[in-house]
């Protein structure tokens, strides 16, 4: 099984591609300097394999080495990620943290 986490810029996602087809991803928003980490979807075929955590641990990585945005989780999945994750508390907007 090939896996790939890409960011695609242009749809405001980070997207997880598994043999080729497009399996999962979390979206955001820009509102300034901040990305509203809204929505996270991972198909049926993939479910319980932790692909979803790996998507947010590679978008709160890009997200700090890109060093332009901080993070306001929307999306429950997000939220309760982010909690589990203390780590990444510094990407957080103060509010979420």
């Amino acid at each position: 099984m090939a896996e790939e986490l890409r960011h695609n810029r242009d749809q405001r996602r980070f997207e997880a591609w598994v043999d080729g087809e497009l399996t999962g991803e979390m979206t955001y928003a820009l509102q300034g300097d901040v990305a509203n980490f809204n929505h996270t979807y991972v198909a049926d075929s993939a479910r319980g394999t932790g692909l979803a955590g790996r998507l947010a641990q590679f978008a709160f990585d890009q997200v700090r080495a890109d060093g332009q945005w901080t993070i306001l989780p929307t999306c429950p999945y997000v939220i309760a990620w982010a909690k589990r994750h203390r780590e990444y508390a510094d990407l957080l907007v103060e509010s979420a943290r």
